[in-house]
């Protein structure tokens, strides 16, 4: 049987993330990679003035905290994407969602194994402009 990540994974996931956002934000974007035997997170969030802000930057939280988040959001989507048949497992999802509660994700099944700073590089010239 082949699933995808169905829109309570994607609540969940943002319900982590929320109360870490600064106040001021308008747009998020998370950024969830895995290669194999590990996995990237990151995310970026815009404020009003179209500013970005990378969550290892923010103020309001540590790296600590962030690795405990990112923990928990695996926790979360590791078994989803396992569940997946093979051919559609993903290995990058990109999630957006904005201040008003509308989110969409976009999904790459590139290996990224070999290319992954790059393509965090490329990842960022597409979403963050």
């Amino acid at each position: 049987m082949v699933r995808s990540m169905d829109n309570k994974v994607f609540q969940d996931i943002f319900d982590i993330l929320q109360p870490v956002l600064p106040k001021e934000w308008k747009k998020l974007f998370l950024f969830i990679g895995y290669t194999e035997g590990s996995y990237t997170m990151k995310y970026y969030t815009c404020n009003d003035s179209g500013v970005y802000i990378d969550c290892f930057s923010q103020k309001e939280i540590n790296r600590a905290q962030l690795i405990r988040i990112f923990m928990n959001i695996n926790k979360i989507v590791s078994p989803q994407r396992k569940d997946l048949d093979e051919k559609k497992r993903w290995t990058v999802m990109t999630m957006i969602v904005d201040s008003e509660g509308n989110m969409k994700s976009e999904f790459d099944y590139t290996d990224i194994s070999e290319i992954a700073i790059q393509y965090e590089r490329e990842w960022e010239k597409k979403y963050l402009v």
